[in-house]
């Protein structure tokens, strides 16, 4: 990508061998996962109730963040975020510019990510049986890149049609249990498959169960909570041992006095 024809610059290189270890991974990852011991039905108890914690190694737990990480860093929703924060910056709008510094900012996003999880936080397997789960060009997430100085990060990753993993850093939580498993009932399984909606640009993957479309989704646009009164950041402060909690409502009615 030199300026000058025929010459490398340190932007040829291409990032995809960042990836090779969660790519060999996610096989091994996805087996043990469906292999988890989950709480049986019925899936309309409290939700607190079916979370079912369960051990797991620490390279186990590593190998995880990494495939969830990957997908993160892929996911069309963050290169488009690369790029506008080039945009916003000042880069001229060439292309071609615009692609440098994009890449710039996505190329470090999976070590960047990995270092500020430094093998801790928590994760949730989430498991569909009654619904199956989408899949989009963009998903839950506050990860922005580089991916650096990341405050409590978080993100809800579908990986499967019955299977979606909540990764996160809180402010305030107790180590264990670091991972857990969680079956979600019919309505809440279209919760998420709204959020995926939410999130997404202009491609929602379904297996066999079309979605109904969401009026979110019809913008075209990845759009992004811009509080956290939703289904996925309550589904977060609901995991065992996370300390952080909601902003009150009380807050939200001051700034909505103040706005008026």
């Amino acid at each position: 990508m030199s300026n000058v024809p025929g010459d490398e610059s340190v932007w040829d290189n291409s990032f995809e061998k960042d990836f090779d270890q969660a790519d060999g991974s996610f096989h091994r990852v996805l087996r043990w996962l469906n292999e988890l011991n989950r709480c049986g039905p019925p899936f309309e108890t409290s939700l607190t109730k079916r979370f079912v914690a369960t051990p797991v190694s620490q390279p186990d737990f590593d190998e995880l963040l990494v495939c969830a990480f990957s997908l993160i860093v892929r996911s069309p929703q963050f290169r488009q975020i690369a790029g506008a924060y080039s945009i916003h910056h000042g880069m001229p709008g060439h292309e071609r510019n615009i692609r440098r510094v994009m890449m710039g900012n996505m190329r470090n996003g999976l070590e960047n990510l990995t270092r500020a999880f430094a093998g801790s936080g928590k994760a949730v397997a989430i498991f569909s049986p009654e619904r199956e789960l989408v899949f989009g060009d963009g998903f839950f997430s506050n990860v922005t890149p580089p991916a650096q100085h990341l405050l409590r990060p978080r993100a809800i990753v579908p990986l499967t049609p019955s299977l979606a993993i909540l990764i996160q850093k809180p402010g305030s939580y107790m180590g264990d249990p670091k991972l857990c498993t969680l079956v979600v009932n019919r309505q809440e399984a279209d919760e998420l498959n709204g959020v995926v909606q939410i999130y997404a640009k202009e491609a929602v993957f379904y297996r066999s169960e079309r979605p109904s479309i969401l009026p979110e989704y019809k913008r075209a646009e990845h759009l992004r909570f811009a509080d956290d009164r939703n289904f996925a950041d309550r589904l977060c402060f609901s995991v065992p041992g996370v300390r952080d909690e909601p902003t009150p409502d009380w807050f939200y009615d001051l700034m909505d006095e103040h706005s008026r």
